[in-house]
């Protein structure tokens, strides 16, 4: 008898009405025991397509899968997931399954024609390559035998990983040529090479291991980072073994911990480091904004952290940041600032002491999430020199001079902060100036 012949297609439908209107149609025909199959999904003028072989009754029924796509766009799913870069994705994804107990593969290759940078709301990467092994009967065990990324810029990023039988899994890979300001305009230029790699598992810590070199305005630069965590039943824990990032004289350290419970309680225990650190080394901010022109600036900063809690009415604990001898817009810098807390129903005592160049503020009192209660003085002989600071919040400049003491109370109602205090305050010559600015 001639093999059972089929012929069907199913067309399904989302009304228009709704934010995003899609419509899916699929179709089989052959053999009943040997179907070939097809599949296409429309939405927001964008289409995949997909073909393959099914064996209904097999112990592994896809035999041969193929995806398409033809210019996606992703940011045309804006109403679905908002923020979605602009991009022209063509490309294609081959599995191959031969049987149940020979090795399958997956393929991918994929094209990006419209590649660009985050800050343009495009995506910064140009083609992605990645093939996978494994065979189906032992899909616990697989292998990523190529991973190739071409970044905008020039950059590639190559790897190849596993995952073993266990559960554990480790992706190494290999950055080459990164430019961050290709990826975004507002990212300081440089160039980074190194390995990276991942790994994890159902009993293993999730861990990264990243050491990059390279150049940054023709001084030399370091990125390096050690991070291990895990994700429990409830909540999870993170150890920041090493966070390092040098260039020059110039060295930002942190390391320390943070754990989240799942009540959204965090428990962060952190300490860092700055050296003659200059901040535009991790962001030069936008063309001609007031962070992009801040004058140099060295800063010298230890810090170190101990909080618990969930949101500001539960949080405990205490934060001590000083900042030495450093250089703020070419002046010279000093301050620290200290608060803690000990159980939530106490208030947060603080004490805070600034200088920027000839002026200098100091704070110090208590403050809890709808009250603030301080004793302040400020001397500034010279309010001009705070300026660059200024700037910074987009307020205008002034220039004269300012000195006073007293006390300051802020409160806060169902709408808006409400302040008072008493106290003196001289000031000579005042005068502001107003200016469009752009933010960093």
């Amino acid at each position: 008898a001639a093999p059972l012949q089929t012929e069907a297609t199913l067309t399904v439908q989302q009304n228009e009405s709704t934010d995003l209107p899609w419509i899916a149609v699929a179709a089989a025909r052959g053999p009943l025991a040997k179907l070939t199959a097809k599949a296409e999904l429309e939405a927001a003028h964008q289409r995949l397509t997909a073909e393959g072989e099914v064996r209904p009754f097999a112990a592994w029924p896809v035999n041969a899968l193929q995806l398409k796509a033809d210019k996606f766009d992703l940011a045309a799913l804006a109403t679905l997931s908002p923020g979605l870069p602009r991009t022209s994705l063509t490309g294609t994804a081959k599995l191959t399954v031969p049987a149940l107990s020979a090795e399958a593969t997956l393929q991918a290759e994929m094209r990006n024609d419209a590649p660009g940078r985050w800050d343009q709301g495009a995506l910064p990467v140009k083609q992605l390559r990645l093939a996978v092994a494994g065979r189906p009967d032992q899909l616990t065990s697989l292998r990523l035998t190529a991973l190739d990324a071409e970044l905008a810029g020039g950059a590639r990023v190559q790897g190849k990983g596993q995952r073993d039988a266990t559960g554990r899994w480790q992706l190494d890979a290999r950055v080459q040529g990164l430019r961050p300001e290709a990826l975004d305009a507002r990212a300081t230029p440089a160039r980074l090479d190194g390995p990276l790699s991942v790994s994890g598992g159902t009993q293993q810590p999730l861990a990264a291991r990243l050491d990059l070199r390279g150049t940054l305005q023709q001084r030399p630069l370091r990125v390096q980072a050690r991070v291990q965590g895990r994700l429990l039943e409830q909540g999870s824990s993170w150890q920041i073994e090493e966070a390092r990032l040098t260039s020059g004289d110039a060295e930002l350290q942190a390391k320390g911990s943070v754990d989240v419970t799942p009540a959204a309680q965090v428990a962060a225990k952190l300490q860092a480091q700055l050296r003659q650190f200059d901040p535009h080394l991790l962001w030069r901010g936008e063309p001609a904004s007031a962070w992009a022109r801040l004058p140099a600036t060295r800063l010298n900063a230890d810090a170190t952290l101990d909080l618990r809690g969930s949101n500001l009415e539960t949080l405990t604990g205490t934060v001590d940041a000083r900042l030495l001898p450093s250089q703020f817009a070419g002046l010279a810098a000093q301050g620290q600032l200290s608060a803690k807390r000990g159980r939530t129903q106490d208030a947060a005592a603080f004490d805070a002491d600034m200088r920027i160049g000839n002026n200098r503020v100091q704070a110090n009192g208590e403050a809890r999430p709808t009250a603030v209660t301080a004793q302040w003085k400020l001397q500034a002989p010279k309010l001009a020199e705070l300026n660059p600071l200024l700037a910074l919040f987009e307020q205008p400049s002034v220039t004269g001079q300012a000195e006073g003491d007293g006390s300051l109370q802020l409160a806060r109602d169902s709408t808006a902060w409400k302040f008072g205090g008493i106290g003196k305050l001289a000031v000579t010559s005042l005068s502001t100036r107003v200016a469009r600015r752009r933010r960093g």
